[in-house]
């Protein structure tokens, strides 16, 4: 890992929230929260114990091709299912850090940082 799960978690819950009470279909909420949100976290933000879930994640936001690209071509439950793994990615990282913080670990600051392409 290296990096820094408690933004990556930052992210993924500010995704979330736009995911699970943005407007429009579910392509075009991916779309928005790729663009203002996961578009920051890096692979290296992600624990080990999760860096696969994430890879499954982005290889299904960019199995056409392109994140756009992909959205305009996968139907809308496909688009569902992935929001769903990232509500999942979410919780596990909410629990693993909450396990690591209960136990004295210390967890990754919270900043902004430049965003990446998927």
């Amino acid at each position: 890992m290296g990096g820094d799960p408690g933004y990556a978690l930052q992210r993924l819950e500010m995704a979330v929230a736009h995911l699970t009470s943005g407007e429009g279909d579910a392509r075009t909420r991916l779309l928005e929260a790729v663009k203002d949100h996961l578009n920051f976290v890096h692979r290296r933000d992600i624990p080990d114990t999760l860096v696969e879930r994430w890879d499954h994640i982005v290889a299904a936001l960019t199995s056409k091709g392109s994140i756009p690209r992909t959205l305009l071509r996968i139907r809308n439950s496909t688009a569902s299912n992935i929001i769903g793994e990232i509500v999942i990615l979410a919780e596990a990282l909410r629990a693993e850090l909450s396990a690591a913080n209960s136990s004295g670990k210390v967890l990754g600051r919270l900043h902004s940082k430049t965003p990446q392409v998927l």
